[in-house]
């Protein structure tokens, strides 16, 4: 029977997890800015983590944790061999509290691990830290029972809060620690990491290897080694680029070029064919855009860099392919139906070819277009640069428009003069009735007998007095009818 080991296995991101300072990578403003603050013994009482997954935030809490409680700290040199670094590098120090925020989320759990704590003296800690992981996940009740104790916490006692999404965090809070981004780490730096530690474990892998296991990690020093691990346990010889692909479930550098190529062609069987295969073989939808994101990425970059090969696709279809490409990306992360928003994609990227056309080229098609004759009589031939032809349309629109104001005015003349001849008829009628539009508006008194002389000639002077009235208004409105339609014909015109 074989003997059992008594050790475990420690993965690559726990075993080389930094110690010290000096062996942090990629974060050297800060290193530089925290060590300079314990040197001069002036360091924050509260400090704000913000940064991806896997750039070292609760690392580098560890690390002032241990150079604040060193035996022979303060100190930017920690000894690592004393009880309180031990203990600290092994996350058991009872005097620093690592806190999963994603979990006590409560004000309750606040209450009671934090803010009962922060009032008992440390046991043998020269400062008592508490490390507040993913802090952003805290409730806003948790948040406002924490304000008044890290705005003033005592003298001993230094906060540590580290979380991924920075914006999510209230202000409040944000104002009252000293805020450090943690960047991405730079391709070159993580596979010089990469290249020391396989050394070390005498792991046979090509720089081409680590390079795509670094941009598959984006970044991120904890998800690089993890990878690295992975793919030592895949294959334990020489490791190249096909065993990294296949141990993490990448699509193969090939198969992206010629789906790229196709697209570029515009053979959307032939896509479609290679991506279906793809699929099949068991690799996720997602992966493939990835790869076709990355792919496009270079393109740009030698669009810009001015070199040849496929960079002589035009840039505008480029940069066209990328913003389809991420929007998808972005769908897809929620969507029921993968492989579908991916079939939809190549169908789009595959159609953005057939009306890729350059500026030069329309402006050639306009001069070809614009030597031929129209049969237009408002026609203007239009040639020249693109100011030029702009310039010449205004002129063109604007003769066509003092062509439609003449026409206009001509009308409203025709109008006029019918309108006077109708006045002067009326007002010769109003003459020959003015006799009787003048008489007192008041009627006489109405005689005894409704038939005697003067009742009579009263009965004719309203009818007549009424009869001028309905000549009168049925003139005046149609006079108005005729000014009113021409002068809203002027202005649509």
């Amino acid at each position: 029977m074989a003997k059992e080991k008594s050790d475990t296995y420690e993965g690559l991101a726990r075993r080389y997890r930094p110690q010290t300072f000096d062996e942090v990578v990629g974060q050297g403003h800060i290193v530089r800015t925290l060590t300079k603050a314990i040197e001069n013994g002036r360091w924050a009482h509260a400090y704000l983590f913000i940064g991806g997954r896997g750039l070292g935030k609760t690392t580098m809490a560890r690390l002032l944790a241990k150079a604040l409680n060193c035996k022979k700290g303060p100190t930017t040199t920690p000894c690592c061999r004393c009880d309180s670094c031990l203990e600290i590098a092994a996350g058991r120090d009872i005097d620093v509290l690592e806190i999963d925020a994603a979990s006590n989320t409560g004000v309750d759990n606040v209450r009671d691990t934090i803010i009962q704590a922060v009032n008992t003296s440390a046991a043998r800690a020269r400062v008592k830290t508490f490390i507040v992981d993913e802090v952003h996940m805290l409730s806003t009740a948790a948040f406002n029972a924490l304000l008044k104790t890290i705005e003033e916490p005592p003298s001993n006692v230094l906060f540590v809060l580290a979380t991924t999404e920075g914006h999510k965090v209230p202000v409040t809070i944000r104002s009252r620690c000293q805020r450090f981004d943690f960047r991405p780490i730079p391709e070159e730096t993580l596979v010089a990491r990469l290249q020391t530690i396989a050394k070390k474990e005498k792991i046979k892998i090509n720089k081409e290897a680590l390079t795509l296991i670094c941009r598959y990690a984006e970044g991120g020093v904890r998800d690089a080694l993890s990878a690295l691990d992975l793919v030592r346990s895949y294959n334990d010889k020489a490791i190249t680029r096909k065993e990294v692909e296949e141990a993490l479930g990448l699509v193969p550098h090939e198969e992206v070029q010629a789906i790229v190529e196709a697209i570029s062609e515009g053979s959307a069987d032939e896509v479609v064919s290679r991506v279906g295969s793809l699929v099949k073989s068991g690799i996720d939808p997602m992966e493939i855009v990835r790869g076709l994101v990355s792919s496009w990425r270079e393109l740009l970059v030698a669009s810009f860099e001015r070199k040849g090969g496929m960079a002589e696709m035009s840039r505008g279809r480029i940069i066209r392919s990328l913003e389809t490409l991420l929007e998808t990306a972005a769908r897809m992360r929620t969507s029921r139906f993968p492989r579908i928003e991916l079939e939809v994609l190549l169908g789009r990227l595959c159609g953005l070819g057939l009306r890729d056309t350059s500026l030069r080229a329309i402006h050639e098609e306009l001069k070809r277009l614009a030597a031929q004759t129209i049969p237009d009589d408002r026609n203007i031939i239009l040639s020249g640069p693109p100011d030029d032809l702009e310039k010449q349309s205004r002129m063109k629109e604007q003769k066509f428009r003092g062509e439609k104001k003449a026409a206009s005015a001509d009308r409203l003349k025709g109008v006029s003069e019918e309108a006077r001849l109708r006045r002067n008829e009326i007002r010769s009628f109003v003459q020959e009735t003015s006799p009787l539009r003048n008489a007192s508006s008041t009627p006489p008194p109405a005689p005894a007998d409704s038939n005697s002389p003067k009742r009579r000639d009263a009965k004719k002077i309203s009818g007549k007095r009424k009869a001028a009235r309905e000549a009168v208004d049925p003139a005046a409105q149609e006079i108005a009818t005729l000014f009113n339609a021409d002068l809203i014909s002027i202005e649509e015109n």
